[in-house]
């Protein structure tokens, strides 16, 4: 017996009415295993090799990555290249996939969904001067497969009397590629203990998305190791072409999807990190992070989420 989520793809939150929408119970049990490898080639040129492989209820995943570093004579510049390549199986708990624009009562399933994915990466990183130091990257991916989130739905609603008068399995593309462009720039301040961090990062697809990421971080050097740094990350989004909330009564298209990860929408995350030593060669660190995503077309037009993370790292 397989568990939905609410109504269109929601997903909880506030809904655009006032009221409040119910959350589906879930259970989720992953287990990843990686494997990472460095080699030092020459005083210039470096390889990294990885693996991974993760399974959890509904999901199976493995992939492998590959990315060299090489550093000019004068040690200003480093470009970097990597490829990656990652095999995804989804399904229910239990097995199988729903067929896309099949209403839910009819319970149509196939076998397990399968998507493969390759991805591209180019950039180069230079010491500006003494304090900053620049990044540009350029990356691409195509993935070809199952692309469906086996749980979402979609309602076809009577506008009239506002009720719903049928609940259809989403079907999304079987293609995406996908292009990103992301810069950054580190700088030193003059008293040599506090660091800037700002990022910027473009997003395109052919879904018809497209995304801007500002990403703000500001470390203050408070001595003995300690710091303390404030976070700031603003993102915004456009809507997939196939996204719609519900459907009208005998219209039902060929993609379709009320995934609200797909909806317009933007999302602000403020935080807070502190580190310190810890221990002979460790770092304690503690962030608290409030992440708000306001949606445009979606059944619930809020989202929050407040996270909690203590860490701990030790040198051998």
């Amino acid at each position: 017996m397989a568990t939905f989520a609410s109504t269109s793809g929601g997903a909880g939150g506030t809904a655009s009415n006032g009221g409040v929408l119910e959350l589906a119970d879930f259970d989720d049990t992953r287990l990843r295993v990686g494997i990472d490898w460095e080699h030092v080639a020459s005083r210039w040129l470096k390889h990294n090799f990885g693996g991974s492989l993760s399974v959890d209820n509904d999901w199976r995943s493995f992939g492998g990555d590959w990315q060299v570093s090489l550093d000019s004579k004068n040690n200003r510049n480093t470009y970097n290249a990597g490829v990656a390549f990652t095999n995804d199986e989804i399904f229910q708990i239990g097995g199988g996939t729903p067929q896309g624009l099949t209403s839910v009562g009819a319970q149509s399933f196939l076998g397990d969904g399968s998507c493969n994915t390759f991805d591209l990466l180019l950039g180069v990183s230079r010491a500006l001067n003494r304090r900053t130091v620049g990044q540009f990257t350029v990356s691409a991916g195509v993935s070809n497969g199952y692309h469906n989130d086996p749980y979402k739905v979609v309602s076809q609603i009577d506008s009239g009397l506002n009720i719903e008068i049928d609940c259809y399995f989403e079907q999304r593309p079987d293609e995406r590629t996908r292009y990103t462009l992301f810069g950054k720039l580190v700088h030193r301040l003059s008293n040599a203990r506090d660091t800037a961090n700002i990022s910027y990062r473009y997003y395109d697809d052919d879904w018809d998305i497209t995304s801007h990421t500002v990403d703000l971080k500001y470390r203050r050097g408070m001595g003995k190791g300690k710091f303390l740094e404030p976070h700031l990350r603003v993102y915004r989004q456009s809507t997939a072409f196939f996204y719609f909330n519900s459907l009208n009564p005998g219209t039902i298209p060929e993609l379709v999807s009320a995934d609200s990860r797909l909806d317009e929408f933007t999302g602000i995350t403020l935080g807070l990190k502190y580190g310190m030593p810890l221990g002979n060669n460790g770092k304690f660190r503690s962030r608290a992070e409030y992440i708000g995503q306001s949606f445009e077309q979606a059944q619930f037009d809020t989202l929050t989420a407040t996270l909690f993370q203590l860490s701990y790292e030790k040198a051998f």
